[in-house]
This record gives structure tokens, sequence and C-alpha cells, in this order.
């Protein structure tokens, strides 16, 4: 048997996820977080996979970031009209990232 404490703000997160995962129980959905987080851990296949996301995630933002730039730079007024509304929305999230 594990037992753990929970914040309020843990508990309100986990029962969302348990709701949204369907799980049947709150247990369930821990338990079942934690064992995949502890076998993931340790897997080289998931470990390359997270590293990969995690790369192309990163030069995305540059590539965002980039062309972004080069129109707000270029002084074009309606940048998210002449470099689309997804490549502006996410400069603006990536920009709010840091």
């Amino acid at each position: 048997m594990v037992s753990f404490r929970l914040s309020e703000q843990e508990y309100e997160a986990m029962m969302a996820g348990c709701l949204n995962e369907g799980s049947r129980s709150l247990s369930d959905f821990a338990r079942s977080a934690a064992c995949e987080r502890a076998m993931g851990a340790r897997d080289p296949v998931i470990q390359t996979l997270k590293n990969r996301v995690e790369e192309l995630d990163r030069k995305l933002r540059d590539l965002v970031l980039q062309v972004a730039e080069s129109e707000e730079g270029n002084g074009k007024t309606g940048s998210a009209k002449r470099i689309g509304p997804v490549v502006a929305s996410l400069a603006e999230m990536y920009r709010k990232e840091g």
C-alpha cells in the first residue's frame, strides 16, 4: 500500500485527470500514472522519443519566431494576415513562454 498527501489544487488536478481518462477511481488513475512514469523513465525508446519531440519543438519555436520577426522587422502591417493566424498565434505563445 502506498499513501501520499495532495494539496487541494493537486487533488483537483488529479480528479480532473481521472475523469478525463475515464478511470474507475482516483486510486486506479494514480496507480496507472505512477507506473507509466516509472516504466517510461527507464524505457530507452520512450526517452528517445521524448528527446526528439523536445528537439522538434525547439526547432519549430525558432522557425516560427524567425518568420514572425522577419515580417515584423520589414514593417509590414497586419502580419497575422501575412504570415497566417497559426504562425502568429504560435509566435505569441512562444514569446509568452520565453
